[in-house]
């Protein structure tokens, strides 16, 4: 029971993000890099940075690899 406690606040947690940080998010667990990111959402490296210390702040983590095991966690 308590998992499924869980998993509702990670989904809960994720879907506060805005739909950029979302996209961000995604290709962050795609494993693409920041600079990649940045081409294929046509933006600066900065901004993706910037972005993902947003993300970092609204979900309370402090990593890339935070990031992608919390994301991760919901597409199961």
């Amino acid at each position: 029971m308590a998992r499924n406690a869980d998993r509702k606040q990670t989904f809960e947690r994720l879907a506060g993000l805005s739909l950029r940080e979302q996209q961000i998010t995604d290709l962050a667990c795609d494993g693409l890099s920041n600079k990649a990111i940045a081409r294929r959402l046509d933006l600066s490296e900065g901004t993706v940075k910037i972005h993902l210390h947003h993300i970092y702040r609204k979900l309370g983590i402090g990593s890339r690899h935070a990031l992608v095991a919390l994301a991760m966690s919901r597409r199961d």
